[in-house]
């Protein structure tokens, strides 16, 4: 009974003492990180190949087994799990529990950064993402309009999820079913032939004025061939200004014999709200913050 005696005997000390404590824990909870989930990692990552034109034997053969052969060689791994589909594959892989994710992502970089050179030329990629039920999307908004074009909805989406990656609390904000914008060329064969070039002149042109524009592709009739260029131009301007020929002093540009114009490119990806065209905006949770903030 001494200790009940000593609260009693010391009734100021117990009453501060007790605030205290009970303000130091209305302070903890309010500066505790809280999440909608629990935020951990994993140690897994996901490495994923593409091969367009193959068939999954020639992947397998070809591209999955000297990867799986180059991360097996990684220590703690626990397992592979490799999934192949015309064209592409995705190799789940997963390492015993307790081992540091930084080291094993590392890992798989290694091996794959090891094969890649030895991999098919046709291989258009292969990206290594780290696994992590921390990279949960958090928010999600939805811009909707049945009117708004393709090229407006990206651009405002992109501006919404700019401003939230802004907010302190945001680790990543992605835009998803957007199409991606592109400058289109529609050449004109008639105008080529008036003027004696050819549509080789006028391909060449443009790959000659931006050495590492990403490729395209060109439509004739129900067919669509790929188009392998380099560089970029700062605006559609700079593309219509691009120098096809000088026949006899007279410069003619990619505008004279082709229309420019900026549009949207194919759709991936269809994403709707309540039936209603949408493009979603969504923002990933820091580590440590406060969700409530957020």
């Amino acid at each position: 009974m001494r200790l009940p005696r000593l609260a009693v005997q010391n009734r100021a000390f117990v009453a501060v003492a007790t605030a205290l404590v009970v303000a130091v824990g209305i302070q903890s909870f309010r500066s505790m990180p809280q999440s909608e989930d629990p935020q951990f990692d994993i140690s897994a990552s996901r490495v994923i190949a593409v091969f367009p034109g193959a068939g999954p034997e020639d992947i397998e053969s070809l591209v999955v087994d000297p990867l799986e052969a180059a991360i097996n060689e990684a220590d703690d791994l626990d397992r592979i799990e490799t999934t192949i589909q015309d064209g592409i594959a995705v190799l789940a892989v997963e390492f015993d529990a307790g081992t540091d994710p930084d080291a094993t992502y590392d890992d798989v970089l290694q091996a794959v950064a090891q094969v890649r050179p030895s991999l098919p030329e046709g291989v258009a990629l292969v990206e290594v993402n780290r696994s992590s039920p921390r990279l949960t999307p958090v928010f999600q908004a939805a811009l909707v309009s049945e009117t708004a074009s393709d090229l407006v909805l990206s651009r405002e989406a992109d501006r919404l999820a700019d401003a939230i990656e802004r907010v302190d609390a945001v680790q990543s904000a992605d835009v998803w079913a957007a199409p991606e914008p592109e400058i289109r060329v529609g050449i004109d064969p008639e105008r080529l032939r008036e003027l004696g070039l050819t549509l080789g002149q006028a391909l060449g042109a443009v790959q000659a004025a931006a050495p590492s524009l990403p490729g395209g592709s060109v439509d004739a009739g129900d067919r669509r061939f790929t188009v392998q260029t380099s560089g970029d131009f700062d605006s559609i301007e700079d593309v219509r200004r691009v120098v096809v020929a000088a026949p006899e002093g007279r410069v003619v540009t990619l505008s004279d014999v082709a229309a420019v114009d900026l549009a949207s490119g194919d759709d991936a990806h269809r994403a709707r709200l309540d039936g209603q065209r949408s493009v979603f905006v969504t923002a990933v949770q820091r580590k440590g913050t406060n969700i409530f903030d957020l």
